[in-house]
């Protein structure tokens, strides 16, 4: 008995301890002005985002709308409900003003689009997004991304209503979006889904999403993910790293098994679908996207070749003089003849900024009316 309460007392002072080296820990850190990984972020989450940072030249700590996620065991991340925040764009100097942060809010469910039922219109169209950041708009505000502008631009043009619903979160995959897929699909019942996705794919991390998900159920998970986001087991890590075989998110393979799978889902729920592409993808990817639209008739629509076709449309003259006066201002030092991709997308070269998802959402509306209006369905 003396020895079990010996023990008990050991343990409670050991644990003590511990408690009080992470608070110290936690203390210090935060008075550093450290980047700390936000509570919704494995070690496994963090080291890619932080890397991804690094390559722009800035601290994951920049990222401001941290605080619009939370942590998901089938998604590893997700927007959280009803979000209503002004974040930092860390592309652009604070001394730009407005144009040097965004306004991001969600709905109940955590996506960027307005409350929707289940029951659409009658008479009217909708439409559902699935993708990644450009999608969901990183960095843009609410009315400035693609899928705000697609719905504005098909109402003003159509007769009907059109109801477009963005499912897109960033950082997502094929996986992540064949679940969304498979939890939406049959409430919303669509005309058309879109889906965007594949830059995200090759990225490395310990294990696929699939594994993730996998990995992540059960009490003995939320305990290794709470136990991973200690500060005295990330020092631990520094002294005794741990070396781990880093893979794909989504191999080549999956990726195009999970477009088959997404695509005949939405034909045999009697929807019509197309696929987005705005970053390019590794080859390997790039080949599985052709095979899939090639063998179920997906048209692929390359949203480079949209924009640079905006460049001799009269229609978008206003808007490329717009865009050319914002550019100029807010990256000094350059012109636009040697930087053109800035009319389009931030520095990253990936993510659109409110001029090409302008364009997008403008060039999208032509090409939803004519298949849905018209029946027009060629590739």
């Amino acid at each position: 008995m003396k020895t079990l309460k010996g023990l008990g007392i050991s343990f409670s002072i050991g644990t003590i301890i511990l408690l009080m080296i992470e608070l110290y820990l936690r203390i210090c850190t935060t008075s550093a002005g450290l980047p700390d990984s936000p509570p919704w972020m494995d070690h496994d989450a963090y080291r890619l985002w932080a890397a991804w940072a690094k390559t722009q030249g800035v601290r994951l700590s920049s990222m401001t709308d941290t605080d619009a996620w939370e942590f998901d065991p089938q998604l590893r991340w997700r927007l959280k409900p009803n979000v209503d925040i002004v974040a930092r764009n860390f592309f652009l100097d604070r001394k730009l003003g407005p144009d040097a942060y965004w306004h991001i809010t969600t709905n109940r469910s955590g996506f960027r689009s307005p409350l929707f039922d289940w029951k659409k219109e009658q008479g009217g169209k909708r439409i559902v997004l699935l993708g990644d950041s450009n999608t969901m708009g990183w960095l843009l505000d609410d009315k400035d991304t693609y899928p705000a502008r697609l719905q504005n631009a098909l109402n003003r043009k159509s007769g009907r209503h059109y109801e477009v619903i963005n499912l897109g979160v960033g950082g997502y995959t094929s996986y992540s979006t064949r679940v969304l897929l498979d939890q939406w699909m049959d409430r919303l019942e669509p005309d058309l889904v879109i889906v965007s996705c594949g830059a995200n794919d090759p990225q490395e991390m310990a294990c696929t999403d699939a594994e993730f998900a996998d990995r992540e159920k059960g009490l003995l998970a939320r305990l290794r993910f709470f136990t991973g986001r200690l500060e005295l087991v990330s020092l631990l890590r520094k002294f005794f790293p741990v070396h781990v075989h880093l893979t794909r998110r989504v191999t080549p393979g999956s990726y195009e098994r999970n477009l088959f799978y997404m695509f005949r889902k939405i034909r045999r729920a009697g929807a019509d679908a197309l696929f987005l592409k705005i970053c390019c993808c590794l080859g390997d990817y790039d080949q599985a996207l052709a095979k899939v639209a090639g063998s179920g008739g997906i048209r692929i629509i390359d949203a480079r070749k949209l924009l640079e076709a905006a460049k001799s449309d009269s229609r978008f003259e206003p808007i490329l003089q717009q865009a050319k006066g914002k550019v100029l201002g807010w990256y000094k030092n350059m012109t636009i003849e040697k930087k053109s991709g800035l009319l389009f997308f931030f520095p990253d070269r990936c993510h659109l900024n409110r001029f090409g998802a302008l364009i997008i959402g403008e060039k999208l509306a032509d090409i939803v009316s004519n298949r849905l209006d018209h029946g027009a369905k060629s590739p």
